[in-house]
């Protein structure tokens, strides 16, 4: 006979957790689309959850579904997770979106050191965005001052 559980005594965390572990657990077995599926249909129930908005932008970027996870990332931060602004960054650059990414890991690394918490690892993502195109002899240029004042500055705090 199949086991019954009351559902008495089960908050909401719990099931937000028993949920979480579920698609955590289909994406590290590989099953992407299934982890996909798992995380909307988690965010149908708990659309205000930034941890389930984050979790389906990361499969989302293994998919290749850069636009869904750009979503799925400012749904992360919208929501309260500071962190995923920096996701956010790194989906942008990867989409060749310069300007906006590093306005984002500005606005992350920012954000980051006034809570007192690490930055310096935004800081040397920061440091080394580059454009997507060619760039012009004084784009170049001006790239190349903001990598090497950049560096300096992380080499003198560090």
């Amino acid at each position: 006979a199949p086991l019954v559980i009351s559902s008495e005594g089960v908050t909401e965390s719990m099931v937000v957790e028993s949920q979480v572990r579920h698609c955590d657990l289909l994406g590290s077995s590989g099953e992407l689309g299934k982890a996909k599926e798992c995380w909307q249909g988690a965010l149908s129930h708990f659309p205000r959850n930034a941890l389930m908005h984050n979790e389906l932008g990361n499969v989302l970027v293994q998919l290749g579904e850069f636009e869904g996870a750009i979503h799925a990332y400012d749904g992360a931060f919208a929501y309260g997770m500071p962190a995923a602004e920096v996701n956010l960054a790194i989906v942008l650059e990867m989409e060749g979106h310069t300007a906006l990414s590093l306005q984002k890991y500005n606005s992350s690394s920012a954000a980051m050191r006034k809570q007192g918490l690490p930055h310096r690892h935004i800081q040397i993502k920061l440091a080394t965005v580059l454009p997507r195109v060619l760039p012009t002899e004084g784009e170049l240029a001006k790239v190349r001052q903001r990598l090497t004042s950049s560096l300096d500055e992380l080499l003198d705090t560090g």
